[in-house]
């Protein structure tokens, strides 16, 4: 590539990047235009809060289902892991030269994923530094054949561009945070009636409602140990790392709710990720992101005035009044199914009865009728 026209690129991208920390840019057409440099290689920006796992991708090229299968597992026992923990940020790094592939041939990384990209065993990247416990990285792999004029090519252009990825990655981490607070003090006003508490990645605290503080000192299901959410049980505790790292890495959570059994009553714990907001443009691929979580007080069924008052008046089944119980007390269909012991399905077949019997057809219908019974 020619001097003149490898400025100009170097020109283009930097315009790209610092429009995508304004969120004018996806960060994949970033990806999109370093592959165009070189045909037929791949490029991804990975970013890491619980080592040695990736967190969250923008990538171009990677075969359907590669970089679902690193996420789960290959990226934990990639030996570039070791190298990229210890490097320099700001600076252009060849696998050939710190790294060669073949150095661990005979692993399953190495045998597993790295030859199910075609041949492309080698690659070129730069660490972008850290923000907090985050780690971000962008790496292209390169087709072998290509591999001299592919790093004769790429490294004066990821030369050229580091200083703004780093500015960009910053600035929009930066906004990212600005927004996910916005966001989460709405929750929290919205949700004053449940204990809701926001965290980030690690279940560092960073708001709390007023009946949540309470809890906290109170410190007798949850506390705050050294500014972290701690559960007075290990389930809630395993089962919260777990939802944060499937949604950190854009998997499907398998549960949201968590149910705690307490003397004679249940706490329905759930979890949500605050993103920006929809009308906000994704501002940075390396946020760590915030977490609300909503701790319901479910009551003994003798105080639920208004599933009494439903059932006696509507002739409701006992696990048709049951079911109301839950409902009333805030769990989801699927959380009240899971207390009950029942398939969501018959749930979803139970509340069909409630709403037939009740002549209301939604689920807040049914909810706002207990409350005024």
């Amino acid at each position: 590539m020619a001097e003149t026209s490898l400025d100009t690129v170097i020109s283009g991208l930097i315009d790209q990047i610092e429009h995508a920390a304004l969120g004018l840019v996806d960060w994949g057409d970033i990806t999109d235009a370093m592959t165009s440099i070189v045909p037929g290689s791949m490029a991804v920006f990975l970013g890491y809060t619980d080592r040695p796992k990736p967190n969250i991708m923008v990538q171009s090229n990677y075969p359907d289902g590669s970089l679902n299968s690193y996420a789960e597992h290959f990226g934990s026992i990639n030996p570039w892991n070791r190298f990229w923990a210890d490097a320099t940020p700001g600076r252009v790094f060849c696998s050939s030269e710190v790294m060669p592939s073949y150095s661990f041939s005979e692993t399953e990384f190495y045998n597993d994923w790295l030859l199910k990209l075609d041949k492309r065993s080698e690659g070129i990247g730069m660490k972008l530094g850290r923000e907090g416990d985050t780690s971000a990285v962008f790496s292209m792999q390169i087709p072998d054949r290509q591999r001299l004029n592919a790093e004769l090519t790429l490294k004066p252009v990821l030369n050229g561009i580091g200083d703004a990825l780093i500015r960009s990655v910053t600035l929009g981490q930066y906004i990212q945070s600005q927004i996910q607070q916005a966001v989460a003090g709405t929750a929290l006003i919205e949700r004053n009636d449940d204990l809701a508490i926001v965290t980030d990645s690690e279940l560092r605290i960073i708001q709390a409602n007023a009946p949540a503080e309470e809890a906290l000192r109170a410190a007798r299901h949850i506390r705050s140990v050294l500014g972290y959410l701690h559960f007075a049980h290990p389930g809630p505790g395993e089962w919260a790392r777990k939802s944060i790292s499937q949604f950190a890495r854009n998997l499907p959570v398998q549960n949201s709710t968590f149910i705690l059994k307490v003397e004679n009553r249940d706490l329905a714990i759930s979890i949500y990720r605050l993103p920006p907001n929809a009308a906000t443009p994704r501002f940075s691929p390396f946020g760590s992101g915030s977490y609300l979580f909503l701790v319901r007080q479910n009551s003994p069924s003798g105080n639920l005035r208004g599933p009494t008052r439903i059932a006696s008046t509507f002739g409701l089944s006992p696990a048709e009044m049951r079911m109301c119980e839950h409902l009333f007390e805030g769990l989801s269909l699927s959380a009240a199914a899971e207390v009950l012991g029942i398939t969501r399905e018959t749930a979803r077949h139970r509340l069909k009865q409630i709403f037939q019997k009740t002549g209301v057809h939604r689920q807040s219908a049914l909810i706002s009728l207990m409350h005024r019974m």
